[in-house]
């Protein structure tokens, strides 16, 4: 069972549908419009392409894409030991979809919405529901952290705007 903001919706997934068909799935059932998800099924390889098409909710209006507020790249100093904080505005993001933020250098998936997807504990997104605002927050950063980071709209295809954090170290 998977819940939406318009409801529930019971989904019978096949055990030998791929982790990610599946995860496709879920995510067309809660973002605002219509998904075609496609997917070769076979244990032993046959080709048996599937599309789905699933709809999320019924009478959907249509609104414009999301966009970033700013184009060019995002640069960030911070120093060593202290927060970074890595902001992306987001306009037209609509009420049930949120970011993703990503570390380009190994391309982890940090955060998506306000929920952490990192065994770090430095890592934290912070979203004010009154603005477009979307913070990535580390703490106590160290030279590791240095590097590009972006900011992912959920889009077909995705849309990123990238950040770059540099650190400094401490002054004596």
């Amino acid at each position: 069972m998977v819940e939406t903001s318009y409801g529930k919706a019971l989904i019978g997934l096949h055990p030998k549908l791929s982790l990610i068909f599946q995860l496709l799935v879920i995510l067309a059932l809660c973002s605002d419009a219509s998904q075609k998800v496609s997917t070769s099924l076979g244990p032993k390889g046959q080709n048996l392409s599937r599309d789905v098409t699933v709809k999320a909710r019924e009478g959907a209006p249509d609104t414009p894409d999301a966009y970033f507020e700013s184009s060019p790249p995002q640069n960030v100093s911070a120093l060593m030991g202290k927060t970074a904080f890595l902001t992306c505005v987001v306009r037209n993001l609509g009420k049930a979809k949120s970011v993703t933020w990503i570390r380009h250098r190994d391309v982890h998936i940090l955060t998506v919405g306000e929920y952490t997807y990192t065994t770090d504990e430095r890592f934290v997104a912070r979203h004010n529901r009154d603005t477009d605002e979307w913070v990535l927050v580390i703490k106590y950063v160290q030279d590791r952290d240095a590097g590009t980071y972006a900011c992912q709209i959920p889009s077909s295809p995705p849309r990123s705007y990238p950040v770059n954090l540099n650190i400094i170290g401490e002054y004596d």
